[in-house]
């Protein structure tokens, strides 16, 4: 828990805290701008929060940058932080800089939030209902912020009350699928295999079944020298027959070049001087000399040419040479290959056409069932995520309004009209029912609160005095009873006009006061908001 923040610019330096609640007491004249929610910032701030020089920007300009010691003790144990105004992203720990990140990561181990509880940070903030923060809109109150997604709110809710964990592996095995569904799909693209429709599917089968009895009546021929038709159809005669394809690919490629090049090396040549002529008798007036000029410079170029195509089709007959002999080699191997099998050359070129054509069809048919079976265990997937999802939500739905009720009625009697909070596709809807008053307003707010507090891993929550002024007496005596029956969490709240209470609540309140602030005695010492 919180024990205490000490700060050399507030006027009571050091601030005690403990189990249970944590009052704030203002002035009896309910007078504003003396610091109470600059106060709570500060408490926000010391739970990671990193509002407060934003939001509290006039108590920086007034005062300076700000140094909090913040303790905090679990176990027994305490830890000492220092954090600054101006210098967010880092916290001391033990004369040592660790990240912001790095202290909410300890604060959320020790108050035992794990991955499926959420973020620390997400999961406080909301309940910390400060002015400054302006997140006490009566009608949208789990918004941390305005207009925030409703479905980040759902799930957000959905972490706290613990429910997330199932979710979370559906998820995972979600995200597995889609990333086998995505290796795939670039198998796909990189054209190793290639992706079939569900006709082509059928046509697959249909050839599978063909080739397979093909290469049966094959293997029925030759069974009289074969034992093992694997000795035929093996890595090594797949080698030297994709080998010898491959080349004979190469060698009508390297033909095709090297016809190309012989074809232009037998034209006759640039021709443009015998057709002067004719241009000179169309058209009398033209330059002669320009047209010789033209021709002597369209001679030199078909010259650099040609000698170009005679270097090109050196290179071309080199390179048919060669592949003229690896294919001789390759020959030379399967026929020594298939002579001591005692079978013709031509079998086992049969037989390994068709057997890596029975592989294409095959792994294409495979690869085309895997992606329908990923399709439909994803869509499984999200049917029990949706599933557990509702479920839970009914479970939690439940369960806040039965807090509700109870804490409504703890404040107002019973009889009292209790506000009632439903999720939807969307994200939530909080009714009031039919007493929207702006006191009953905040003490719904405050119902829902501390329901959450109850029923979730929330640590703690912050309530300004603008959530209880407008509130009856009677409903503020009841609800601080109600906050003192949470004596394992702790609660901070400011509250002014103690005068307008009974005497025992009075002395309640500051028997769990932490800071008593007055018209002349300010949070920062000074006031700045009158001239």
């Amino acid at each position: 828990m919180l024990t205490s923040i000490y700060c050399e610019k507030l006027t009571k330096k050091e601030l005690i805290f403990e189990n249970g609640l944590n009052v704030l007491v203002g002035a009896n004249n309910g007078e504003n701008s003396i610091g109470k929610s600059s106060v709570l910032m500060l408490i926000d701030f010391s739970f990671g929060g990193n509002s407060f020089p934003n939001d509290c920007s006039d108590v920086i300009s007034h005062i300076g940058d700000l140094t909090i010691i913040i303790k905090f003790k679990f176990d027994n144990i305490e830890y000492k932080f220092v954090r600054t105004t101006n210098e967010l992203n880092e916290v001391k720990y033990n004369d040592e800089v660790i990240t912001k990140k790095e202290f909410t990561s300890f604060l959320a181990k020790m108050y035992n939030f794990n991955d499926d509880n959420g973020s620390f940070r997400d999961s406080v903030n909301g309940f910390s209902r400060i002015y400054q923060k302006k997140n006490y809109n009566e009608n949208r109150p789990l918004d941390t912020f305005l207009n925030e997604n409703g479905l980040t709110v759902k799930k957000r809710s959905i972490k706290l009350f613990g429910y997330y964990k199932i979710i979370k592996e559906f998820e995972e095995i979600k995200s597995k699928l889609q990333d086998e569904k995505k290796n795939i799909t670039a198998t796909f693209k990189s054209g190793v295999v290639n992706s079939i429709t569900l006709k082509q599917y059928k046509d697959n089968k249909k050839e599978l079944g063909q080739l397979t009895l093909d290469i049966d009546r094959i293997k029925l021929s030759i069974s009289n020298y074969i034992d093992n038709f694997e000795d035929l159809i093996n890595d090594t005669t797949i080698n030297l027959k994709e080998n010898k394809d491959y080349l004979y690919l190469e060698k009508i490629s390297t033909e095709t070049d090297l016809n190309i090049v012989n074809n232009n090396l037998n034209n006759e040549g640039y021709q443009g001087s015998k057709y002067f002529k004719n241009v000179v008798r169309f058209f009398p007036t033209i330059d002669e000399s320009k047209l010789l000029e033209i021709d002597d410079y369209h001679k030199g170029l078909t010259t650099i040419l040609n000698e170009q195509f005679k270097n090109e089709k050196d290179l071309l007959e080199k390179k048919l040479n060669m592949i003229n002999q690896d294919i001789e080699i390759v020959k030379i191997k399967l026929q020594t290959y298939t002579r001591d099998k005692n079978i013709s050359e031509s079998i086992l070129n049969e037989l390994l056409d068709k057997d890596k054509k029975l592989q294409k069809f095959d792994l294409e048919c495979k690869l085309y069932d895997k992606i329908k079976s990923i399709k439909d265990d994803i869509k499984t997937c999200d049917k029990d995520i949706m599933s557990t999802i509702e479920s839970s939500l009914l479970i939690m739905e439940e369960k806040i309004n039965n807090g509700l009720k109870s804490n409504i009625e703890a404040m107002y009697g019973e009889g009292a009209i209790v506000p009632e909070l439903y999720f939807t596709k969307k994200g939530y809807t909080f009714s009031h029912g039919d007493d929207r008053g702006t006191g009953k307003c905040c003490a719904n707010m405050i119902a829902l609160d501390l329901t959450y507090l109850s029923e979730t891993k929330l640590p703690f929550i912050i309530h300004d005095s603008l959530l209880l002024k407008n509130m009856k007496s009677e409903a503020v005596t009841n609800l601080i009873h109600e906050y003192l029956n949470f004596d394992n969490k702790q609660i901070f709240i400011a509250i002014d006009e103690l005068n307008k209470y009974k005497k025992d609540i009075d002395i309640l309140l500051r028997k769990h006061s932490f800071l008593t602030l007055e018209k002349d005695n300010f949070a920062f010492k000074i006031s700045w908001k009158k001239k």
